[in-house]
């Protein structure tokens, strides 16, 4: 998923509802329809710099899902035994493991700016989507198709 995929898909699913030619950008869209709506926040992964996506906020250290992947399979992920003899020293180890986790999804494809994201497709800018497809600005859908700034719903179609 990128900006012009979810773009036509906002144009199509404004079209099915409303019955016109989308006006509005994606931003525009997302300003409008999903003012109220919990979604993703950019952050940075701390192994990389890079940006990437998270539900939860306030937390200090992000990783991505990929880069924790990759930290698995290289055997970087399992930290050296190191003795944790004062409060300092637990604290100081806790420091060195203590991420949240970003971008999560699960057999998931075409994904894009979003967390939380399992046994679905085509998604852009939402978190805890499940078994749905085309899905744009939204929070908490399940068995949903084509929707924009959906809310803690299931089974929607077009909406």
């Amino acid at each position: 998923m990128n900006d012009k995929l979810a773009k036509e898909l906002l144009d199509k699913i404004v079209g099915q509802v409303f019955g016109y030619q989308n006006p509005l950008d994606l931003e525009q869209a997302m300003t409008k329809f999903a003012f109220d709506i919990r979604l993703p926040q950019q952050v940075f992964d701390s192994a990389t710099s890079q940006p990437t996506w998270a539900a939860s906020m306030g937390q200090q250290k992000y990783i991505s899902s990929d880069n924790v992947m990759q930290r698995v399979r290289s055997e970087t992920a399992m930290q050296p035994y190191r003795s944790l003899e004062s409060m300092e020293s637990i604290l100081a180890a806790w420091n060195d493991i203590n991420f949240a986790a970003s971008e999560r999804q699960i057999e998931s494809t075409n994904i894009a700016e979003s967390d939380g994201v399992y046994h679905s497709s085509n998604v852009y800018r939402s978190i805890d989507i499940r078994k749905s497809s085309n899905i744009l600005f939204s929070d908490g859908v399940d068995s949903c198709e084509y929707i924009v700034a959906g809310q803690t719903s299931k089974a929607c179609q077009y909406s």
